[in-house]
């Protein structure tokens, strides 16, 4: 029998309480994947007042949280347990909960997330027929990734936070669990002889995955701990070169804040959103302008960008390359309230032939061929 202890509550398979995850994030669509694998059954999920975006999630229902206490029957069910899954406004969830003493809510605390994310994703690989797990390398259907069983916490988040959106469509074709989207779609899509630029590479999950199928990857990822997990990726992919430099709208320096546990939640600017603990740095900033001058890059194909909101600044440092190569652009608009129009605007400034999509929580843009 499967069993999963964590700090406040253990998980055993087949386990006949009432499970229900309030929220509907990463971590919440993890615990849900999680409890199928040990035959768990969950009931909804739960969201804050005026938060649902949703009917559904992970094919459960999805309730706000007076529309589910409100409903006598949720109330009554006997061994209810409603798991924790957020981290902002915990506290203040759980003072609403203690009203109902027949609910009993359990916490999941940020150090028990690992715990969570190993167990899962290698169930998840295990019914994908993978089974080698003590390499150091993990290979999943052909595409290799620096095995996050074996590595550093610092590597672990960054992988399983990553996991859904970038390797689960590109390598199983499933989306299920994803939540920012997958950064191909059709039309939008990396082929063979493309030369891509990945900005905010971090660990390389997405260079490693379309590696295989391109001609060749210009990586930029400028944080110490990132870079150190995706150079070791050049040793098993030649086609990737990795450039230790934040991409934005100058050539210079800019200030840099690196979070040593989450890496990739680091970014330039403002310490607006980091672990108190993170180490502000200056670093190297360029354009993709500046570099494809400079680098005497002949063409580039495809664009790829999760830079912490500076997104809308690489497309300003970029118009150039944009205008001349017309290239394939899939980057993240969720950072800055305004992105979606903001960026929207940006691309189309620079070549009005571009068919824009919104869809999940990025802007994809092609130019007809």
């Amino acid at each position: 029998m499967k069993k999963l202890e964590l700090s406040e509550i253990s998980f055993i398979e087949n386990d006949e309480k009432h499970y229900v995850i309030y929220g509907d994030g990463f971590v919440g669509r993890v615990l849900r994947k999680m409890m199928e694998f040990l035959n768990i059954n969950v009931d909804c999920f739960l969201c804050s007042d005026g938060y649902k975006k949703e009917e559904y999630m992970c094919g459960l229902k999805m309730y706000e949280l007076s529309e589910y206490l409100n409903n006598k029957d949720n109330i009554r069910k006997n061994n209810q347990h409603i798991l924790l899954a957020v981290q902002q406004e915990a506290e203040k969830v759980l003072e609403e909960l203690s009203k109902y003493p027949d609910i009993l809510v359990n916490k999941i605390k940020v150090e028990d997330n690992i715990t969570v994310y190993r167990f899962t994703y290698k169930e998840y690989f295990l019914s994908y027929g993978e089974k080698d797990f003590s390499d150091r390398y993990l290979n999943l259907n052909g595409i290799k990734f620096i095995n996050p069983f074996l590595a550093e916490e610092d590597y672990n988040y960054s992988f399983f936070s990553e996991v859904n959106d970038i390797i689960l469509p590109a390598v199983y074709d499933d989306l299920t669990c994803a939540s920012e989207g997958p950064y191909e779609i059709p039309n939008v899509s990396v082929d063979e002889n493309d030369v891509v630029f990945d900005l905010g590479s971090n660990i390389g999950l997405f260079s490693a995955v379309i590696s295989n199928r391109c001609k060749k990857i210009y990586a930029f990822e400028p944080g110490e701990g990132a870079y150190k997990y995706i150079s070791k990726l050049t040793e098993i992919y030649p086609n990737i070169e990795v450039y230790k430099y934040a991409v934005g709208g100058y050539t210079g320096k800019t200030s840099f804040f690196e979070d040593a546990k989450f890496l990739n939640l680091s970014k330039i600017g403002e310490n607006d959103c980091l672990d108190e603990d993170s180490n502000k740095n200056m670093i190297d900033i360029t354009t993709i302008d500046d570099f494809v001058e400079k680098n005497n890059v002949e063409r580039v194909d495809y664009i790829k960008a999760d830079i912490e909101g500076a997104e809308r600044d690489m497309l300003r440092g970029a118009m150039k390359t944009i205008k001349k190569f017309t290239p394939k652009i899939s980057i993240c608009e969720y950072h800055l309230k305004d992105d979606p129009e903001v960026l929207e605007s940006l691309i189309l400034e620079a070549n009005p032939n571009y068919i824009v999509e919104h869809k999940y929580m990025k802007i994809y843009a092609y130019v007809p061929k």
